[in-house]
Formats: C-alpha cells, structure tokens, sequence
C-alpha cells in the first residue's frame, strides 16, 4: 500500500459530520417531544380556566335558570364545550349538579392526539389529559 491511499484512509477528517448525522435526529426527536408536551400543558390550563369560569358562573347564578340547577348545569356544559371546541374537536364535557350538597363538577376530557402542536411525530396517542373543578352553588 502506499503513503498516500495509507493517508487517505487513515485521515480522519469528517468524524464530527459522522456523528452529527447519527445524533441529529434523536436530537430532533427530542425537541418535538418537548414542544409537544408543553403544547399539551398549556392547552389543558386553559381547559382548566375555562372550566373554572364556567362553575363560577353556574355558582352565582350568571348561568341559569336560575330556578333550575339542571338546566344550568347543561347550558354549563354547552358553554364549556363550545369554549374548548376550538383546539380539542373530540373533547367530552360532563357537567352534574349534585342537589343534596349543591356542588358543581364539570371534567373535561381531550385525546392527547387533538392538544400537540405536531401530528408527525406522535408518541402519545391513545392518552388523554382530564380536567376536572368543583365549586358550591352561592345562590
């Protein structure tokens, strides 16, 4: 063999690209997940404020009847659907008004698949993130 095929395969000029294209993607990968995370997290504080507005409303009779607390809890129910319909389309809403102790609940449920920022790289499909609040009724 001589000196100067010796050099050429020997010259390790290139090792960082090499690497770099090996690490790239996972490092990429990574970065989605983040992105996709706090695009869940921040979406399901919002349905939380939402939530929390709604039984709040319910709670001081902005949302009524009044007379009627079932009634109140269905238009609540509407109200937080359409609220949310914006950024989770396969949500589900659950509004009940227990009369015995007078207690509002409301729980949101949305598909993880309907929150990220993302549909390409989608490891979370199949969970879903649950929001859920109480309030007594004041009036």
């Amino acid at each position: 063999m001589n000196k100067r095929t010796k050099n050429k395969i020997m010259n390790e000029d290139g090792t960082a690209t090499v690497e770099t294209v090996l690490w790239l993607p996972a490092l990429f990968m990574i970065f989605i997940l983040i992105v996709n995370a706090s695009f869940v997290f921040y979406k399901q504080s919002i349905m939380m404020r939402v939530i929390q507005d709604a039984n709040r409303a319910l709670s001081v009779g902005r949302i009524g009847p009044v007379d009627d607390l079932a009634a109140a809890a269905v238009n609540t129910q509407a109200y937080v659907e359409e609220r949310i319909s914006g950024f989770a389309s396969n949500g589900t809403v659950k509004t009940t008004v227990n009369p015995t102790t007078r207690v509002i609940t409301t729980t949101a449920s949305v598909p993880i698949s309907d929150l990220i920022f993302n549909g390409k790289f989608n490891l979370l499909t199949g969970f879903s993130i649950t929001a859920q609040s109480q309030h007594f009724v004041e009036y």
